[in-house]
């Protein structure tokens, strides 16, 4: 009993012990009831079959009787000679059915003395229906008739006898109806008993078990769902040697790991993969709460896009890695020429857009033409000895003077970039 609350047992041990135990105690419950159960279905399946064997024995002595005793008075009446054939098939049924009586009854010494006694009535009966039947014209005779009045008094007796006998055996069957009933009540008291000790140590087996085995385990479900939610402060630092232990360290190493993949993924999902500065996702996060502070606080807010000019070209002439060298070496530029309050993000592949808060138009335009020309002199290395050069258009748009709203600055900010590439690229264009 022991083994099932220390934490060095595994789980397995422990469930195997705790299953062995439950059966115990069912399994002596089920062998007492099966005995007693056995031994009442025997008792009443005796009594039953014993019972109505001698109860449809003396039906059929009724029964016969009356048969008997009603053809010798029709042979008294009709004078057919048909009732001779008629009395002996019955008088025969009769003699059979003592006989059976006699073996059916032989441990009950009551019940054999009123077979004998009506074996004597009918000795007396079958001599005078003999009597009767031996006469050639019956049909008008006195003596017969008086006769007759004879066989029904001795008829009369021998159904009494009968119905002796039949109450001997009802009062037999309610006496072993009583027994059957008490075994019942003995039965009914062992399930009930039984079951509810078995019920009350299964019971507290499963208390036990549950705080041996359960309640480790929700606290382990509740730290998951933090864990869930974000909280990885949850460290259980569990001393067990079972599996719920194994279980509790492999959980602290997972929730150590989660955290550290989820610290990567945070950053990931900031940042363009290429070029390590914010990606599209993240802009889109950012424009809208920055758009959202300068309306707030009246504060001027300048939205820049740059666009690589001939970046194709670049990509066909010299492969594709030299375009995302490009894209490096313009996002590493450009991150070295704004402010750390400047959001700087890629927009999509040779799109790039500033955010610079507290930046009016005039600001905006410096720093754009300042990126302009560090792009245009800037070394974006060799290709086959050929150096490859690199020129940007940019557009502007300002919050508020060109759209109060995202779609207005960003359509506003496309258009500027669009006219400056019209107008022969590698310039800086401000919407109107």
């Amino acid at each position: 009993m022991k083994q099932l609350f220390e934490y060095k047992h595994s789980l397995r041990h422990r469930f195997i012990l705790t299953t062995i135990l439950m059966l115990i105690p069912l399994a002596i419950l089920i062998a007492v009831q099966y005995l007693v159960f056995d031994r009442t279905i025997t008792h009443l399946n005796n009594v039953s079959e014993h019972s109505s064997l001698e109860l449809t024995n003396i039906r059929q002595l009724q029964h016969a009787m009356h048969i008997a005793v009603m053809a010798s008075n029709d042979y008294l009446i009709h004078g057919e000679v048909i009732e001779h054939e008629n009395y002996a098939a019955i008088a025969s049924e009769i003699t059979m059915t003592i006989n059976t009586m006699l073996k059916v009854m032989a441990e009950h010494p009551d019940e054999i003395a009123l077979v004998e006694q009506f074996n004597e009535l009918w000795g007396q009966i079958d001599q005078k229906a003999l009597s009767i039947l031996a006469i050639t014209n019956p049909v008008g005779n006195r003596t017969l008739a008086k006769e007759m009045e004879l066989l029904d008094a001795l008829s009369v007796q021998a159904i009494s006898v009968l119905q002796k006998m039949f109450n001997i055996v009802t009062l037999e069957i309610a006496e072993e109806s009583e027994d059957a009933a008490y075994l019942s009540n003995i039965l009914i008291i062992l399930i009930t008993g039984g079951t509810s000790m078995s019920a009350l140590f299964i019971l507290w087996l499963n208390r036990n078990m549950a705080n041996a085995i359960v309640n480790p385990i929700c606290c382990l479900k509740n730290a998951a769902n933090r864990v869930g939610k974000g909280d990885y402060s949850s460290c259980l630092s569990w001393a067990r040697q079972d599996e719920i232990g194994e279980l509790a360290q492999s959980f602290d190493e997972m929730t150590m790991h989660l955290e550290q993949a989820q610290n990567k993924l945070e950053i990931l999902s900031r940042q363009d993969g290429l070029t390590g500065i914010l990606n599209r996702r993240e802009f889109d996060r950012l424009f809208p709460i920055e758009l959202n502070r300068a309306a707030r606080f009246d504060r001027n807010l300048s939205l820049i896009f740059i666009d690589i000019d001939h970046f194709k070209e670049i990509n066909d002439n010299h492969g594709h890695l030299t375009g995302d060298h490009v894209l490096q070496i313009f996002a590493k530029l450009v991150m070295g020429t704004i402010r750390e309050i400047d959001q700087f993000a890629r927009y999509g592949g040779e799109e790039f857009v500033l955010i610079l808060y507290e930046v009016d138009r005039e600001g905006a335009y410096v720093l754009a033409e300042r990126i302009r020309k560090l792009i245009e002199g800037a070394n974006f290395g060799e290709v086959d000895d050929v150096p490859v050069r690199v020129t940007v258009s940019i557009g502007i748009a300002c919050h508020p003077k060109n759209g109060a709203s995202e779609r207005e600055l960003i359509e506003s900010a496309d258009r500027a970039v669009y006219q400056a590439k019209s107008e022969g690229r590698n310039r800086v264009i401000c919407a109107d």
